[in-house]
């Protein structure tokens, strides 16, 4: 057995038990760790579950179990595999003092051959905590409002423009002007033109004119 199927089945194991017993070595124990605050209390960290490693000789039979039925084996003979890949870790440990399980952490041993455990920094052993993440509080403070300063009230003045009044009304009379300017010529330069008189003046007005000698 490899050490990679090894850490498939422990790390698999862990999900659903809170000790699974590496025979001749030690267990692997979890224990449930609630929320808590940090950032003095301005942080909510969500529950989650940790992993330990415990040094007893003793031997739960879950990894055995798991390992027999997967592969198909006899109990007996699945126990005696996991025994000999405990005596390859047992003599990595005395002599490297650490053995990696990907992607679970590191088993390591100290000079005193006390063994402890390093879980991988994203191991998430925790399925009921999927999602959560922690809460900072200072987000949701009340942010004060900023002073608002007053805006002026911006007035258009608008130029109405001067009404020339005069402008129309000597136009008017200027044409008035040139039309009877324009009759009298007329009727000085063209006597014989007797609709411009009929024009100016009534039939009577016209009689009492041409009596008078004017016409």
């Amino acid at each position: 057995m490899d050490i990679s199927l090894l850490s498939r089945m422990v790390k698999e194991l862990v999900l659903k038990n809170d000790r699974v017993s590496l025979p001749g070595l030690g267990v692997f124990a979890c224990e449930y760790v609630p929320a808590s605050f940090s950032d003095k209390g301005f942080v909510i960290n969500p529950p989650y579950r940790r992993v330990f490693f415990r040094s007893r000789k003793e031997d739960d039979g879950i990894l055995v179990s798991f390992y027999a039925k997967e592969n198909g084996l006899d109990e007996s003979l699945a126990r005696k595999s996991l025994e000999a890949c405990m005596a390859g870790l047992k003599s990595e440990l005395e002599t490297k003092r650490v053995v990696e399980f990907p992607g679970f952490g590191k088993l390591r041993s100290t000079k005193e051959n006390t063994l402890f455990f390093v879980a991988s920094p994203d191991l998430d052993i925790y399925p009921d905590g999927f999602g959560l993440s922690p809460v900072s509080l200072k987000s949701n403070e009340e942010v004060p409002d900023a002073d608002v300063l007053p805006v002026s009230e911006k007035v258009e003045t608008v130029q109405e423009p001067v009404r020339r009044w005069w402008r129309p009304v000597l136009l008017v009379a200027g044409a008035v002007v040139l039309l009877l300017a324009i009759f009298v010529i007329a009727a000085r330069l063209f006597p014989e033109m007797d609709f411009i008189n009929r024009l100016l003046y009534s039939e009577d007005e016209l009689e009492l004119l041409k009596w008078a000698g004017y016409l």
